[in-house]
Formats: structure tokens, C-alpha cells, sequence
């Protein structure tokens, strides 16, 4: 992700990205086949992303609840 962006407009980039899975939960699967955390040059996006993977790959209701408690939980 950080190759196309750089600075504010790779936060920028990251953080929509991030905002649209907790719009559209279903974007989860294809951000899965494309991205890795490492592909997040925030380490707080990259971990929100591997939380948002595990709470994904539970198959529980992705929220900012069940997001939230994966971050607590890690």
C-alpha cells in the first residue's frame, strides 16, 4: 500500500481502507487476499487489520466492539 502513498496521504489511504471494512465487514475477505499488516505503515493500522483478521476468521460479527475486544485481547 505504502509504495502508491506516501505521509498523510498513506495514513489517509490506510485509515479509509480500515473504515470501509467496518462499513462493509464483507470487504474483509478481499483486503485478506490483497494486503498483509506489513503492508500498513502505522503499526496501530496494522494491528487493528490483524484484529480485524482474527475477529474475520471467528467468523463473530465484525463491529468496532468485536474489533475492540480482539485488540484487548492480543
Amino acid at each position: 500500500m505504502n509504495a502508491v502513498f506516501s505521509g498523510e496521504s498513506a495514513l489517509a489511504a490506510e485509515r479509509s481502507c480500515l473504515g470501509q471494512i467496518f462499513l462493509d465487514p464483507s470487504c474483509l475477505d478481499v483486503a485478506m487476499e490483497r494486503l498483509r499488516p506489513s503492508d500498513f505503515g502505522d503499526a496501530r493500522h496494522q494491528r487493528i487489520f490483524q484484529a480485524m483478521a482474527r475477529v474475520g476468521e471467528s467468523e463473530q460479527r465484525l463491529d468496532i466492539v468485536s474489533v475492540c475486544a480482539a485488540l484487548d485481547s492480543s
